[in-house]
């Protein structure tokens, strides 16, 4: 095989690029959809527990996004430090848990679905003692000075 010279230097590339093309726009759609239905899975399973013991508003709207809750993640770690950000990173895996157990469960009084309402809001409680770990709203709320 003769080695590549000029203008094949271009078209090679060119030609790789056509050709996993559509491999990548299959990967695009494949996760677009997955991130659909993870968020419609997410959305009915929590839809009860919103504003409850073991899930805020604010907190379900993060949980809803990949990217909010590792943005929700890196804030607190500049805000309050890595304990913090760690700590809000198992809050957020523990409401999934809770959602995982809201969508098992018949009733809303199940002892696993008590249990996780209440082992969130101990994880909340805990963040919320940590200090710079409170919610954005509590700073925004303060009178300037």
């Amino acid at each position: 095989m003769p080695p590549i010279e000029g203008v094949e230097w271009l078209i090679l590339p060119l030609g790789l690029a056509v050709k996993g093309l559509p491999l990548l726009l299959f990967v695009v759609m494949a996760l677009r959809l997955a991130r659909g239905r993870e968020r419609r899975w997410l959305d009915a399973a929590l839809s009860g527990e919103v504003d409850g013991e073991g899930l805020t508003a604010t907190e379900f709207e993060t949980l809803r996004s990949p990217a909010r809750r590792r943005a929700a993640v890196s804030t607190m770690r500049h805000r309050a430090g890595a304990p913090a950000a760690t700590l809000l990173a198992r809050l957020q895996r523990e409401q999934i848990d809770l959602a995982m157990i809201a969508s098992r469960v018949a009733t809303i009084d199940d002892p696993a679905l008590v249990q996780q309402r209440e082992y969130c809001r101990s994880l909340r409680d805990a963040l919320a003692a940590m200090p710079g770990a409170q919610p954005a709203a509590a700073h925004s709320d303060a009178p300037a000075r």
